[in-house]
């Protein structure tokens, strides 16, 4: 995950973007999926730019996920017509044919994640993805959503009541609605939203986007906000639905706490959390009932 990329990937990488070569690799922090790169190239000109490699690199992963890369790159190329700036795809090896590994050039963007969010914030996250959702698939060959399957579906020791979770498991496995469907990031938080002067400059990782309910980008960035800012995480819902009109589907709630069980039980959040996140599955499976 953090060796320097092969010799012959960053050769493919130079005469694919047409630059003369490079001056610089440093790995990149947050990859768990894949090998990130920012690479430094040089162009025949002598200007310098940065350019961002990602090598898909962990077999388990991609045995999980085959998928993946090419879900990326089609999903850089849609999100490109965005105003939000989002990483530009500028070359993919996805079948591995001169790289090491399924590989994907994109653009480097500037700025930082930010997770004390206040009300400015979430209300440009939302908007955010107001443009994101609106992005026209219907031509497009987007994969359909599907679960992320915990290995166990017991509910976490500090779950306040057991049977709640055990509903929340039976909602988990019927069928995925087929309302407010629009191209969703499928993996948006904070972590992966740049900021920079109360902007966003970027939103990056790509690799799970798909075709599936709108609220499903709530609820994923929900669940991260209530590891950091429980009140925060309680406010994007009502922001979402303020500004878009939208009204936010509970089942989006389930999807995402039940297919994040193994982490809830492994790592447990702080007390605060864990009441919140407790209260989120409790009044989801309310209104489902």
């Amino acid at each position: 995950m953090h060796a320097a990329p092969p010799p012959a990937t960053l050769t493919w990488l130079v005469d694919v973007i047409g630059a003369a070569r490079v001056i610089g690799c440093t790995t990149m922090r947050g990859g768990t999926t894949s090998a990130m790169h920012r690479v430094e190239v040089q162009s025949p000109g002598e200007s310098i730019r940065r350019v961002v490699l990602r090598r898909y690199v962990v077999d388990s992963y991609l045995v999980a996920e085959p998928r993946a890369p090419r879900r990326e790159a089609q999903a850089l190329e849609l999100a490109a017509t965005m105003s939000v700036p989002t990483p530009g795809l500028l070359a993919a090896d996805l079948d591995a044919a001169a790289c090491d590994a399924p590989t994907i050039v994109m653009g480097d963007l500037a700025g930082y994640p930010v997770f004390d969010l206040g009300r400015r914030h979430l209300e440009r996250l939302v908007d955010a993805l107001g443009e994101l959702h609106a992005i026209d698939i219907s031509t497009a060959d987007v994969d359909d959503i599907h679960r992320y399957e915990p290995r166990s579906w017991a509910p976490p020791r500090w779950a306040r009541d057991p049977a709640v979770w055990a509903q929340a498991v039976e909602i988990f496995h019927a069928s995925i609605p087929d309302r407010d469907v629009a191209f969703v990031h499928r993996d948006f938080h904070p972590g992966n939203v740049l900021w920079g002067h109360g902007h966003i400059t970027g939103i990056v990782d790509w690799q799970a986007a798909c075709r599936g309910p709108a609220s499903i980008d709530i609820a994923h960035c929900r669940l991260n906000l209530a590891f950091n800012d429980p009140a925060a995480a309680a406010e994007l819902r009502l922001t979402w639905e303020r500004r878009t009109g939208r009204t936010f589907d509970p089942w989006a709630d389930v999807m995402t706490l039940i297919g994040s069980l193994d982490s809830l039980r492994d790592a447990p959040p702080s007390g605060r959390a864990q009441q919140e996140i407790d209260a989120m599955l409790t009044a989801a499976v309310n209104e489902l009932r």
